[in-house]
């Protein structure tokens, strides 16, 4: 997506670190654009300390945020994203849109009740769907 001379793309954020202010300031010019839904994956709770991963489900939706970024700032994001990028597509205001997010490596623990209140929290605050919250848990059924 250009914006005048400088190209842009949308970077999905998931998880607890969808409200992290602190991200947009080491890397500069992201800018929060509002919801985003990615399909084909859905979110579990695979990463290291019980974290919020996506996995690939072709009947997967995960809810999340999507922020602008310069493509050129893309290996800053690297950087500060420890796990590997993927490109794919979301749906933003109805519209398809080309998006990055990431995924990390597996880790054997389960979320804490203390962290799944905070993210619970964040994800009423952004007003996304609690719903996969409950089914990353196994809590509903998919």
């Amino acid at each position: 997506m250009p914006r005048g001379n400088i190209k842009m793309t949308y970077f999905f954020q998931y998880g607890t670190t969808m409200l992290d202010r602190t991200l947009d300031r080491r890397v500069d010019t992201m800018r929060l654009e509002g919801q985003g839904k990615l399909t084909g994956w859905r979110m579990d709770f695979s990463r290291e300390n019980g974290q919020p991963n996506l996995v690939q489900d072709t009947a997967g939706v995960v809810w999340g945020l999507l922020y602008l970024i310069e493509e050129h700032k893309l290996p800053a994001l690297d950087k500060e994203e420890p796990g590997t990028r993927h490109e794919g597509v979301c749906s933003f205001e109805g519209r398809p849109e080309t998006c990055v997010f990431y995924t990390y490596a597996a880790g054997n623990s389960q979320p804490g009740a203390e962290y799944l209140e905070n993210l619970r929290e964040i994800y009423r605050q952004a007003s996304l769907p609690q719903g996969q919250i409950d089914k990353a848990l196994g809590l509903i059924k998919a």
